[in-house]
């Protein structure tokens, strides 16, 4: 075997282009290392294992095994879809074992083979990895992997990737996108789509998440979107002995047995805002959110979910544990209740398509049609007069100060009354996205500054009209 040669600058041994101070970049294929596995199995602790774009998958077999070294896994082109993975027969198509903490996997797509059992991506006791820009790719027609990441004792770092048609093997899969047992998850900008029990069995089977299941670690969503996902105990997440916190993530279209968006169970506490739930189904209570321990919810938007029994937000918390602001609860299915009335959630400044007193301390909520531009169409904005626009109260928003498409929160909108409270500055609108003021601002070159050069393009605009 050619000996391996590492320097700070310049060419290395064949298969290895220009190094830099933290390490070495392998080439596959190339003479030295004609396979993944190979270029894994000898890089460094710092080293970077960049797989070209081929036209046919990287079949490995066995998988890579990254141990006791911190290594970058990357496709060549920066998209994933130029360089597909392959696991072999019943196998992972990659493993992250002990002292693997700062491995980065990134640029990648992990495809199924035909009827695997095993994740994709395997990882156990690594520290910190961290997924970025991947694709990780099911069969919608076949039996598929019962998880594409798994990771234990670890923790799981995922940005800007996509899980599609990933459906589990049989009725003990938790997780089917991405299972953390004894870790935390930080996810942000990732799509979930089509992961699924399989078809055989009913949502009644137990198996938690359909998408994304974390036991015993603390879940972090940031900007996720969760679609036509099928589970147990939560369709999009579910979250026992942790923590959930979920922030301008969508959930649509998907079912579950308790919970079809978000299953917070036991010792959950869930952290829920500026997040869109709409059109999920459960095949029995809480059409939207289950949760045992007790939730805060703050603007975000509930409708035209379906619960086959009753409610929208179910469980069973402890009274007064579960706290609703500034969000809109309009077109869902009406049952029995909203919320169980042993939950006594406590309830401001909310939209809420009936009666519902709520726990002490509740206030300043209204029945009153919300006004989506095209709820048919799933467009949930807020269209013009809505009674929603400047109407909560300022003081009740909590974390990121924009809302679910990233618009800062509090825009006045000068067309519009304000009926809400703010003690300083304009007044959030209800529910999960803010209306921005109109176009034609005063800052007419976009200076942030009102002077005499705006003053001179109004004058040169004078009686236009705006597009």
């Amino acid at each position: 075997m050619k000996k391996i040669v590492r320097r700070a600058l310049g060419v290395i041994a064949s298969g290895a282009l220009a190094s830099t101070a933290l390490g070495a970049e392998l080439i596959v294929p190339s003479e030295t290392y004609p396979d993944p596995g190979t270029a894994v199995a000898l890089a460094a602790n710092g080293d970077t294992v960049t797989l070209l774009a081929s036209g046919s998958p990287y079949v490995v077999s066995p998988p890579p095994r990254i141990a006791g070294k911190a290594i970058t896994l990357r496709g060549s082109t920066g998209d994933p879809s130029d360089v597909v993975i392959r696991g072999p027969f019943n196998n992972n198509a990659l493993e992250i074992q002990s002292g693997a903490g700062g491995t980065v996997v990134k640029d990648l797509t992990f495809e199924l083979g035909p009827t695997p059992i095993n994740p994709v991506v395997f990882a156990s006791g690594a520290g910190l990895v961290t997924i970025e820009n991947c694709l990780f790719r099911g069969d919608p027609g076949i039996s598929g992997g019962t998880v594409g990441v798994y990771a234990s004792v670890t923790t799981l770092h995922i940005f800007d990737t996509r899980f599609e048609d990933l459906i589990a093997s049989g009725p003990e899969a938790d997780g089917i996108a991405v299972s953390v047992f004894v870790g935390d998850l930080i996810a942000k900008n990732c799509q979930f789509i089509n992961n699924r029990i399989h078809p055989s069995l009913t949502p009644s089977n137990g198996a938690f998440g359909g998408a994304v299941y974390v036991l015993g670690g603390d879940a972090q969503l940031t900007r996720c979107h969760f679609e036509s996902n099928r589970g147990g105990w939560g369709g999009g997440v579910a979250v026992n002995n942790g923590s959930a916190t979920i922030d301008a993530c969508s959930f649509v279209n998907n079912e579950a047995h308790h919970g079809p968006g978000v299953y917070a169970g036991d010792a959950a506490f869930a952290v829920i805002r500026n997040s869109l739930f709409a059109k999920n189904h459960s095949t029995t209570n809480d059409g939207a959110i289950f949760t045992n321990t007790g939730a805060f919810i703050a603007n975000s938007t509930f409708a035209d979910n379906v619960a086959d029994n009753s409610y929208i937000i179910g469980g069973s918390p402890p009274p007064g544990s579960v706290t609703i602001d500034n969000s809109i609860i309009w077109g869902n299915s009406m049952n029995t209740n909203i919320i169980p009335a042993p939950m006594m959630a406590v309830m401001h400044n909310n939209i809420i398509q009936q009666a519902y007193t709520g726990g002490a301390g509740s206030f300043d909520n209204q029945i009153v049609d919300p006004m989506f531009v095209d709820a048919l169409g799933g467009d949930y904005r807020l269209a013009p007069g809505s009674p929603a626009i400047d109407a909560g109260n300022t003081s009740l928003g909590l974390g990121s100060y924009v809302d679910f498409d990233g618009n800062p929160r509090a825009a006045d909108d000068p067309n519009t009354t304000d009926t809400g409270l703010s003690y300083d500055g304009p007044v959030i609108d209800v529910g999960c996205f803010e209306v921005q003021p109109p176009a034609c601002p005063i800052d007419t070159n976009g200076d942030n500054m009102i002077d005499l050069d705006d003053l001179q393009n109004l004058l040169f605009s004078f009686g236009a009209s705006c597009p």
